[in-house]
């Protein structure tokens, strides 16, 4: 089961350690503070975190080790990481990403994805599709289990539904992202836009100065604001004036360069964002809808969702991505309510353990937060606000529905 979000890892680190995760990577300031405080046990500096700061302090430490251009500071970053990941796995069970999804499936997940274990009833009894072999008799029963629709599911079998959520968006197996997609079809995908505005700007500055933390500098940061048109009040001061404005000040900018950076279409060179060479290729017009599915994969595969919120981590939310995105494809392209399309594809489970007075609004806030507001900025869904009528619900009161770049972009294969 996963440990609650507030429970406290103890963890010990020489100085040599406190300083690379302080030098090197761009941990946030709640983690930053944790690490100046530190009580004394047995003789060692003993530090305490919650296990939601403890992935995000991993998920920084693995992007600083495959950035580095050092091979002796990577392998350092890399014990340090390994250590750490240790730490955590011994507290959580090591199993912290998994904790609420139904047994059953687990284990026909780790079938699939390892192989049947040695001492298991279905040894050898599996074709590289997952297919149970053997004697016919034998094995009918399960066959049907695991190959029966189920409503729970969306309609899915745990067969199918097993292959979805453990793909890895490459293709051509299940979840096939179409990367011959025009410029032109690409109009409405914000964060794609401002992403190849950031992309434009770094290489026509031949790389810009990273601040000491390791930012946008402000004046470069204001030239995006300015070039990629956001909102007025994302400009000015409560005074109405030009507000100083940082990278972590304006969102779109800040997103837009984790998600590039996290994609290895930007990195910090001798203090300085620059273009990677490898990927440079992609800013051309001609690549667009190859740099849109490598966007896409980066930002929903390895951009942390719940950084976008400051909801619960609930990292089941993302890891069910494939699932929500094939059941919205099963939609036409009329405008639903919002409400009924997250009661339609919610899975209760996959949401975090919550018996409070506003449950439901978190469950909501979460899907909105982590899978519609983001699929709105991709140009694959749109929004629409409608009457209220005396309805006092927020999911009420919006319809969505897909737009022509869904099924474009994203098919699936599950046969």
């Amino acid at each position: 089961m996963n440990k609650p979000t507030r429970d406290m890892v103890a963890l010990s680190l020489t100085s040599r350690e406190r300083t690379l995760i302080l030098d090197e990577t761009y941990i946030d300031e709640d983690v930053i503070r944790r690490l100046r405080l530190a009580s004394i046990e047995s003789g060692q500096r003993v530090y305490r975190m919650t296990v939601e700061e403890m992935e995000d302090l991993l998920d920084h430490l693995a992007f600083a080790a495959n950035q580095s251009e050092d091979p002796k500071r990577q392998g350092e970053l890399d014990r340090v990481y390994d250590r750490l990941k240790s730490v955590l796995d011994a507290h959580t069970g090591g199993d912290f990403h998994s904790g609420n999804i139904p047994e059953a499936l687990l284990e026909l997940a780790e079938i699939l994805v390892d192989g049947a274990p040695a001492d298991s009833p279905l040894s050898g009894q599996l074709d590289p599709t997952g297919r149970i072999l053997g004697d016919e008799s034998e094995w009918r029963t399960m066959n049907r289990e695991i190959s029966e629709p189920l409503e729970e599911l969306g309609g899915l079998s745990p067969m199918q539904f097993t292959r979805l959520v453990t793909d890895d968006w490459e293709g051509p197996d299940v979840v096939r992202l179409n990367p011959d997609i025009s410029l032109e079809e690409l109009g409405g995908a914000v964060l794609f836009r401002q992403t190849r505005i950031l992309l434009d700007a770094i290489e026509e500055a031949d790389g810009v100065k990273a601040t000491v933390k390791g930012y946008l500098p402000r004046v470069f940061v204001r030239r995006m604001v300015e070039s990629m048109d956001l909102p007025a009040w994302m400009r000015e001061g409560p005074d109405g004036r030009e507000a100083v404005l940082n990278e972590g000040d304006v969102h779109p900018v800040h997103i837009a360069r984790v998600v590039a950076e996290l994609a290895g279409l930007i990195r910090k060179v001798k203090g300085q964002f620059k273009i990677t060479k490898k990927n440079r290729w992609l800013h051309g017009d001609d690549a667009a809808g190859r740099l849109f599915s490598l966007l896409f994969k980066t930002f929903f595969r390895r951009f942390n969702l719940a950084y976008l919120d400051r909801l619960s981590d609930s990292p089941m939310v993302q890891e069910m991505a494939a699932y929500y995105l094939f059941r919205l494809s099963r939609f036409g392209e009329n405008w639903m309510l919002l409400r009924s399309v997250m009661d339609e594809i919610m899975l209760p489970w996959a949401l975090p353990e919550d018996e409070g007075p506003y449950r439901h609004l978190k469950e909501d806030a979460l899907l909105h937060h982590r899978l519609i507001a983001p699929l709105e900025s991709f140009g694959l869904l749109e929004k629409r606000n409608i009457p209220g009528n005396g309805r006092t619900d927020w999911f009420n009161l919006l319809e969505i529905r897909k737009t022509p770049l869904f099924d474009r972009f994203i098919t699936f294969s599950l046969e």
